[in-house]
């Protein structure tokens, strides 16, 4: 697919289906969160953008009290496909195994695909494994790849995290 050039006015195009969602490439590779998968109107959603395949970058011991979206995903669309590469978080997985990864991803792209790529919060190895593969798939330098996923980041209704109900009321009185 062809590479809008970067512009402050991405929320129309890039925008994604759910809160803390938003596409990389319009149509092709959507990004974000776990929880956009946990709660059964966000995979709705998800699943109704089109997505074909969906990326996991957890690892087992993060995922293993999690509700188990797969099951539900494959009741709601029967095809969905699921990759995974976990990559511990807030660290660095291995040059070559990215590499390797990024590479199938482009090939399923290439299959048609549209992905949905998210770890915990959608930000630091999703954002990571974006710019990786917009950086193999239009040629791009580090610094732009990045840049260009931030951006697209930024048009998410609701971009990081919000503290609910009890947990909104213990911090506003400073408890823990």
């Amino acid at each position: 697919p062809p590479l809008e050039a970067p512009s402050e006015e991405l929320e129309g195009g890039h925008r994604g289906p759910t809160m803390r969602s938003n596409w990389v490439v319009p149509g092709h590779v959507l990004a974000g969160d776990r929880a956009g998968l946990d709660e059964e109107a966000d995979l709705r959603a998800v699943l109704a953008a089109g997505v074909t395949t969906v990326v996991c970058l957890q690892t087992r011991q993060e995922t293993r009290a999690a509700v188990d979206y797969r099951r539900r995903a494959a009741k709601i669309q029967p095809s969905v496909s699921f990759l995974e590469c976990p990559i511990v978080d807030q660290q660095v997985a291995e040059d070559d195994r990215i590499e390797q990864f990024v590479g199938t991803l482009v090939e399923h792209l290439q299959q048609g695909e549209i992905l949905y790529v998210h770890c915990r919060g959608g930000h630091g190895r999703t954002g990571t494994v974006c710019a990786l593969l917009l950086a193999r798939l239009y040629g791009l330098g580090a610094n732009e790849a990045l840049a260009r996923v931030q951006l697209c980041h930024d048009t998410r209704v609701q971009p990081c995290f919000v503290a609910k109900g009890d947990n909104l009321a213990r911090l506003r009185a400073g408890d823990s």
